[in-house]
């Protein structure tokens, strides 16, 4: 077993801490992560930023993504097709659901702006309120000043790229904060939904080949290191290993003699965009889509809005002693994925007229008469009267945390030969180049 973790010191800590687990390690995290987490000049060239060469491409496509995004007509299909081009049904499910860009982004600040006002009050003094990892109050809202300051400026522009923060921050109070204003937060949460749900996949590229370029670019050197620890087995480099478990000790392990070799990677999204890229429009996956399961895998990623803590790309590799040792068939991989952690449904437990679901997928036609009847799901349900039914108790709100600690199961994406693999990462890391 070897972890790597990127730079990050977030993700650092969530290496040690998963590591701590899954050993059933006792001590301080410090002292995992000193002990057990690679952090040295190959973790960080494989898992942190990118080249410049790559920043330069991702600027290139976020101001061209700002640029569509900027304006103020009402969203239609051909719209859509140029913001996303054949994008996800949940990307398609947010442009529809926004409606109008600019009217969003108002409704975005005014919501903030009220969320601003709740925590300042909180802030006078005599109020005594605690927040997470003991963080000051006024040091949150010196955050969220700062955030409504530079979203919108005084010429009345908004700044499309503090969205991201925006979503990021006000999930972040969500999960930890909620003693500033769950009513407030909400509000700003719904509203920057389905924005960052349109921009963070996009910014990694709008089109098929600005996403495989982009991915390619920033994921290479770890894409390198997973076809050398395919290599390294299919080569049985691993039968000179000297150290094994032993086999009379293990209780409830079938192949007690087998040596399992065990690499985990924890990087930032990121990364974790790229290598799904990677998968879906690298080659890896078009021979799967008549592939039931598959199939089903593919449309639930299609249907995933973003991203989570602690999500997963699982490639298992599995080895048949029954067929000859050079056999395509010797060896195949499974790959498996998991969106994470999972709290928006929680988030918008109640949320909504009549108890209208605003993450509920329709087909596009469906969306473009909603959006033309009616307010649009995140608006409607955004105003300040918009009744939150899920109300909580002092319980509740103590099982707060641990009942959003739900990992979505893994999902199987495909199973494909060694060669498949091999073939699909060293061409795109050659058309790279």
């Amino acid at each position: 077993l070897k972890v790597y973790a990127s730079d990050e010191g977030r993700v650092q800590m969530t290496a040690a801490a998963f590591t701590k687990g899954l050993l059933e390690l006792e001590g301080s995290l410090a002292s995992v992560l000193v002990h057990l987490v690679k952090r040295d000049r190959e973790a960080s060239a494989m898992l942190d930023a990118s080249s410049l060469d790559t920043d330069a491409v991702v600027s290139v496509v976020k101001e061209r993504l700002h640029g569509l995004l900027g304006t103020s007509t009402d969203v239609t299909s051909s719209m859509a097709e140029k913001v996303i081009p054949g994008g996800s049904a949940c990307q398609r499910r947010a442009m529809f659901s926004v409606g109008n860009f600019m009217t969003a982004y108002e409704k975005l600040y005014q919501s903030m702006k009220r969320f601003v006002s709740a925590v300042r009050e909180l802030a006078k003094p005599g109020n005594q309120v605690t927040l997470y990892h003991e963080e000051l109050l006024d040091m949150a809202l010196n955050r969220w000043e700062k955030l409504e300051t530079d979203f919108k400026d005084k010429n009345g522009h908004f700044d499309i790229s503090k969205i991201l923060h925006i979503y990021n921050w006000v999930t972040y109070d969500l999960l930890h904060n909620r003693q500033l204003g769950v009513r407030e937060m909400t509000d700003v949460y719904m509203n920057s939904m389905d924005l960052a749900d349109i921009l963070i996949p996009q910014e990694y590229g709008m089109t098929t080949g600005e996403k495989i370029n982009i991915a390619t670019h920033i994921c290479q050197p770890l894409l390198k290191k997973i076809l050398a620890d395919i290599r390294y087995v299919v080569n049985d480099e691993a039968s000179d290993i000297l150290h094994h478990p032993d086999c009379l000790s293990l209780v409830g392990v079938t192949t007690p003699d087998r040596h399992v070799r065990t690499r985990l990677y924890f990087t930032s999204q990121s990364h974790v965009h790229a290598v799904l890229n990677v998968l879906r429009y690298g080659g890896l996956l078009k021979d799967m889509q008549n592939n039931t399961s598959s199939k089903e895998a593919l449309d639930k990623l299609d249907s995933t809005p973003e991203l989570n803590y602690l999500t997963q790309i699982m490639f298992m590799m599995y080895e048949d002693a029954r067929q000859p040792p050079d056999s395509p068939l010797r060896f195949e991989v499974q790959v498996l994925y998991s969106p994470g952690v999972q709290y928006r449904e929680r988030f918008l437990c109640g949320v909504g007229d009549q108890g209208h679901n605003p993450l509920q997928q329709s087909s596009d036609q469906e969306l473009v008469s909603e959006h033309n009847s009616q307010v649009p799901p995140s608006q409607a349900s955004s105003s300040p009267s918009s009744p939150y039914n899920c109300t909580e108790t002092e319980s509740e709100e103590a099982d707060w945390m641990s009942d959003l600690e739900v990992i979505e199961p893994l999902t199987h994406l495909c199973t494909v030969s060694v060669d498949s693999i091999f073939h699909t990462f060293n061409t795109l890391m050659q058309a790279s180049h």
